[in-house]
């Protein structure tokens, strides 16, 4: 004997399905591990409300999650098997018509307390109504063991004393009155109450009222909706006439649950046509997508889509209509060397990925940039979804040591990174213009040198090359003219 516990889950019918068919096979361990999996995958989900299809064939399918250490020795002695040998479910229905009747000692004999009881309480009647319930005890008392089967189903882990009680709440309403069946905005208590005498212990207390204390009662609340849905565009829907097109929606019913979507021409469009997409899947969340291949259809064709095979109705208007391009969008990536040191004078050959992210195709202009300013561009034209590399050399005669930042860029993105440029053995051309200062007199020796200076100013602005020494070239010519005022004096 040891604490219980009880957790209320929902499932669909196709998991209930996949339930029955390994218990076809005998094999319950592998029907634990599908149960187990089911909850990772969200197709087993803990609930506070069911959702009931109005026509009583496609309600959410209830999970009881019974957790009672010890039960398996009633439920085996009641069907007269070691559990594993006999289906769980068939030791259910047994022990379900069994109380503590069946004991011959103590006050227990004279008791008729259910062994386990198993109870479906309605909390809400409405007014001057009695409170019903659904008793599953009088069920199995009334019912043969294969109509309680399709009502219940029974799943033992035997590693973690659980029982998953999968009860299909269609075949149950059918089973019982229609005063009792569930339905929308019913709210329902479900009671799971070990009261065995033997297993808890208790046959030989001489109270009744300490008798009953010792029961182990367990519930759990869930309230009854009416299965619904809708598309995500319920006034109307609009697709392009092309393929890969969504339609959406949203439903109460149980994750994994499956259902079908039509669209269907009127009879005014120019084009005719009727799709279909199965078994589209609700996800966790509620939602589902449906997708069609609608390229062989007209714009400002009209269409009616409609929910089908499902617990709940539900339709929309549509029209095609033209498609509309998200405009180009030219992304910069892979700058190249994004780091790099460079002497004064070197060529720097700089590289990007050029990426149209856009599906409308387009034209850019892709800059060059140092500290910002363009040293160069090309044009470059994308279609939607294209990438393209582009390459730009430049040197970097009359740079000044230090660090620059160099990038290319689009209209919409850039990328940077850091040059850093080195002098020659620290010789540079603002060397040469100190003999401007050292000249004494009129010699001008000195001032030649400085020239030379120049000289080396003139290598950067190779006008055939694209450089960094554009951004010194007014400096150069400065020099230049200073140069010749000092010779004319």
């Amino acid at each position: 004997r040891g604490d219980t516990s009880l957790a209320l889950w929902r499932t669909s019918e196709s998991v209930e399905s996949d339930i029955a068919d390994e218990l076809d096979d005998e094999n319950e361990s592998a029907t634990v591990e599908l149960i187990n999996g089911a909850i990772e995958g969200d197709l087993v989900t803990q609930t506070d409300t069911i959702a009931v299809d109005d026509d009583g064939t496609r309600s959410d399918v209830l999970v009881h999650q019974f957790t009672a250490p010890g039960l398996e020795g009633p439920l085996a002695s009641a069907s007269g098997e070691n559990l594993g040998s006999v289906e769980s479910t068939a030791a259910l229905y047994q022990l379900l018509q069994q109380d503590n009747g069946e004991y011959e000692n103590g006050n227990a004999a004279e008791d008729d307390q259910d062994q386990l009881e198993l109870v479906f309480e309605l909390d809400n009647p409405g007014p001057n109504e009695p409170t019903t319930s659904i008793d599953a005890n009088e069920l199995a008392n009334d019912v043969s063991q294969s109509e309680f089967s399709d009502v219940f189903t029974v799943v033992y882990d035997d590693e973690t004393d659980t029982h998953f009680i999968v009860t299909d709440i269609d075949n149950l309403n059918n089973a019982v009155d229609d005063d009792v069946q569930m339905e929308d905005e019913d709210q329902y208590e479900v009671q799971i109450n070990v009261q065995d005498a033997r297993l808890l212990d208790i046959v030989d207390e001489d109270d009744e009222d300490d008798f009953e204390e010792e029961f182990l009662e367990n519930s759990a609340s869930f309230t009854v909706a009416e299965a619904d849905g809708e598309f995500d565009n319920e006034d109307e829907i609009q697709v392009t006439n092309a393929e890969d097109q969504s339609i959406t929606g949203t439903t109460n019913v149980a994750p994994g649950t499956e259902l079908d979507v039509r669209v269907r021409s009127d009879d005014d469009a120019s084009t005719s046509f009727i799709q279909n997409d199965e078994d589209i899947v609700v996800t966790p969340n509620g939602t589902w997508e449906a997708t069609f291949d609608l390229s062989d259809t007209a714009v400002n064709d009209t269409f009616e889509a409609t929910v089908r095979q499902a617990a709940f109705e539900a339709e929309s208007d549509g029209t095609v209509v033209e498609q509309v391009q998200e405009p180009a969008v030219f992304e910069v990536s892979d700058l190249s060397p994004a780091q790099a040191t460079a002497t004064a004078g070197d060529s720097v050959t700089v590289s990007a990925t050029i990426e149209n992210t856009g599906e409308a195709e387009g034209t850019q202009s892709v800059a060059l940039t140092l500290d910002g300013d363009e040293l160069d561009t090309q044009e470059v034209t994308l279609a939607g979804g294209d990438s393209q590399t582009v390459e730009f050399t430049a040197d970097t005669s009359g740079l000044e040591a230090g660090d620059y930042e160099h990038g290319v860029s689009t209209d919409d993105d850039e990328a940077t990174g850091t040059l850093t440029i080195e002098t020659e053995g620290g010789m540079d051309g603002d060397d040469g213009t100190d003999g401007e200062d050292g000249t004494d007199g009129e010699d001008g020796t000195d001032g030649e040198d400085g020239g030379d200076g120049e000289d080396g100013g003139d290598g950067g602005t190779d006008d055939s090359t694209p450089g960094f020494g554009a951004l010194v070239a007014l400096v150069a010519l400065i020099a230049a003219a200073l140069l010749a005022t000092r010779r004319t004096e």
